[in-house]
């Protein structure tokens, strides 16, 4: 099939980050609902409790707030409030800290970097 619904809903897997987190015990879930033949691009849903870790992003995001609201500390610059209906990019070298200031659903797009860099 080409297509792929994401109401259809894979189980989620829960992720705990205490090695990077700066505030809170925020604990994220995702689904990836589709993968690329190459397993670079994948797409999917992520849910986070309140929180704040540090990032470090070496691939490309495409994402879109469903619910919640977060606030992303890139070092360096002023901090960006996201909400529902926001979308964005987040491009490889942005590193700081994601706040989750009320729990947070998205749809993420994820493109890896080629395995060869």
């Amino acid at each position: 099939m080409h297509l792929v619904l994401f109401r259809d809903r894979p189980d989620a897997v829960e992720t705990h980050i205490p090695e990077v987190i700066v505030a809170g015990a925020p604990v994220t879930r995702f689904a990836v609902h589709d993968t690329s033949g190459d397993g670079r691009l994948s797409t999917g849903v992520w849910h986070a409790g309140i929180g704040a870790w540090r990032v470090a992003y070496t691939e490309w995001e495409f994402c879109h707030v469903i619910a919640g609201h977060a606030r992303l500390h890139e070092d360096g610059a002023d901090p960006v409030e996201i909400g529902p209906g926001d979308s964005f990019t987040v491009q490889p070298g942005f590193a700081g800290v994601w706040e989750v200031i009320v729990p947070m659903t998205k749809h993420f797009v994820i493109l890896d970097p080629p395995s060869d860099q």
